[in-house]
């Protein structure tokens, strides 16, 4: 084809010559132009052999070209198979050869990835899962490091959550969208926008990742993990709870070795980053307060997030303090307790740790703290006076307050102890 070409070039180009060189009339035209004319017409048969060298040449230089290693082609494209070829490998030993969206793709990733780690059958099906999640922590980890994408957006809570649970960032999007239509304000308005935008490009920085990373089990658990550290994402309480036990189940399945692995290094991630209201799991058995908050005292409490603090109240008052004033939360404790929807003895604790809190509280949680222990002082100086029908429950909460607060003034002043036998 190339030969063909090349010689209906040189003749098209000859003819064209030679009607140039001797006009419309050639009986006008002089002995000089007839002469270079019917040279120019007969001269590219001539050069048809040398088409063939040329062609010849042409073709070297084209597959020199495709094949030279600087440059690609043939090279580049045996580069990319081998490397296919040895990522679909690597997939197999770490479990995570094809999708893991259906019972079918983990079942043959179990497959695959067990006849390519033998040793791990020797256990059964414990063996198999132990390894699985070890090679798949190590892919995950491994993934995290060299990807530019992961890496770039590594400190971003919402690229973190849209990796880990896309479910769950496509629903905060939402719910911060509809705060954003109903604020009423310039300021509502703005904290709704920057909210909107930064859960938007969360998301966006996510779908930058390759469709195969993105839905890949090992990368959503070691984003989650990731997650967990920065203390961010999840609601308060009961509801974070359930939003962190339900990303981890959505990762995991049925598999409840790995969720109750997940959701122990979740509880270390959490804590670790003041998270007391988060930090009671045990083997994700179920929400437990106490046991968290337990973990945590003065300074360290003082610096806990501020969830840890309106979850506790949520616990131990059975309320909410978002968007009240303390004369407001005083008269709605003081209701609650004449209602015996919480013990004097849980107020009380609560009281003492909130005092032991604050000593070592900044910003908006000495503010919360604050809030909160002064409403439940006020509260058990509402419920002294008027008519008392608990005067026994009334006198055990009001003793404990006194109790708890002069305590916690004694820690500041060790005078105040003598002063007040």
């Amino acid at each position: 084809m190339i030969i063909g070409n090349i010689i209906i070039a040189f003749l098209a180009v000859g003819r064209i010559f030679a009607v140039t060189s001797i006009g419309s009339d050639i009986g006008n035209a002089s002995a000089i132009s007839q002469l270079i004319g019917f040279a120019a017409y007969f001269l590219p048969y001539f050069l048809i052999p040398k088409t063939f060298a040329y062609a010849g040449g042409a073709l070297r230089t084209l597959g020199g070209s495709i094949n030279d290693r600087s440059r690609g082609g043939f090279d580049r494209l045996k580069k990319y198979r081998g490397a296919k070829t040895a990522k679909n490998l690597q997939g197999m030993k770490n479990f995570s050869r094809v999708s893991e969206n259906t019972r079918v793709g983990r079942g043959m990733n179990n497959v695959m990835g067990a006849a390519f780690n033998p040793g791990s059958m020797l256990r059964g099906k414990n063996g198999v899962r132990s390894r699985r999640n070890a090679r798949q922590a190590m892919h995950a980890a491994g993934f995290a490091k060299e990807s530019e994408v992961y890496q770039a957006n590594a400190q971003d809570d919402n690229f973190l959550l849209a990796v880990g649970n896309r479910g769950l960032a496509q629903q905060k999007l939402g719910v911060a969208r509809q705060t954003l239509s109903t604020a009423s304000s310039d300021d509502e308005r703005r904290n709704a926008l920057a909210e909107v935008s930064a859960r938007q490009g969360g998301l966006d920085a996510a779908n930058q990742l390759p469709m195969a990373d993105r839905n890949s089990r090992a990368v959503k658990m070691n984003a989650l993990k990731d997650l967990t550290r920065t203390g961010y994402q999840f609601d308060e309480g009961k509801e974070g709870y359930a939003q962190l036990s339900q990303s981890v189940r959505n990762i995991t399945g049925n598999d409840e070795a790995a969720y109750a692995q997940t959701m122990d290094a979740a509880q270390f991630g959490l804590k670790s980053a003041g998270r007391f209201d988060l930090g009671g799991i045990n083997h994700g058995a179920g929400y437990d307060y106490e046991t968290g908050v337990n973990k945590s005292s003065g300074y360290t409490a003082g610096n806990a997030k501020v969830q840890t603090f309106t979850a506790g109240a949520q616990h131990y008052l059975n309320t909410t303090t978002k968007g009240k004033d303390v004369p407001q939360l005083s008269q709605e404790l003081a209701d609650k307790f004449k209602s015996g929807e919480f013990s004097p003895e849980k107020a009380a604790e609560w009281h003492a740790k909130l005092l032991d809190a604050e000593h070592g509280a900044v910003g908006g949680n000495k503010l919360e703290i604050i809030k909160q222990r002064t409403a439940i002082e006020s509260m058990a100086g509402t419920i002294n006076t008027g008519p008392r029908p608990f005067p026994e429950r009334n006198a055990a909460l009001i003793n404990s307050i006194r109790e708890n607060t002069m305590r916690s003034r004694a820690q500041l002043d060790p005078n105040l102890i003598e002063a007040n036998k």
